[in-house]
């Protein structure tokens, strides 16, 4: 079941790079509810969206100032200033609704599905490796 949403996921929105338990203990821990952990390309949804982002999770400076390689966050909306991080949280909620309609679909047989419900408890942009600089010295013969 959770590679069939997972695959959806991934699918309908390129920009999700990945979906996993984050946290093993998640698995157990709640009864009814399975949290769920996404890696994403931050930037490449807001090039699509035509959003902009906040400046500070940009991986210039995450890297320059917190010494990071990736920004987390428990919400979408984080990411982008006003208005689109309302847009971000639709979003989201769209997301987490195509989950529970994939989970209940009579298409997936009953033996293979999740009895909880699935939720994304966080977002990880993880930034692409830094450009390198170009060496400003000049080879002469």
């Amino acid at each position: 079941m959770f590679k069939i949403i997972k695959r959806a996921i991934t699918r309908k929105y390129p920009w999700i790079k990945d979906v996993y338990v984050g946290d093993e203990e998640d698995i157990t821990k709640y009864s009814s509810m399975l949290f769920l952990d996404a890696d994403i390309d931050a930037q490449q949804l807001a090039d699509e969206k035509g959003w902009t982002m906040e400046e500070w999770t940009t991986p210039s400076i995450q890297r320059r100032v917190y010494k990071r390689d990736n920004f987390n966050t428990v919400y979408l909306s984080i990411f982008f200033t006003k208005p689109f991080d309302e847009e971000a949280r639709q979003l989201q909620n769209q997301i987490e609704e195509e989950m529970r309609r994939i989970q209940k679909s009579d298409a997936i047989p009953s033996e293979i599905k999740i009895h909880k419900t699935l939720g994304l408890s966080n977002f990880r942009y993880n930034f692409p490796p830094p450009q390198a600089t170009p060496d400003n010295t000049t080879i002469t013969n």
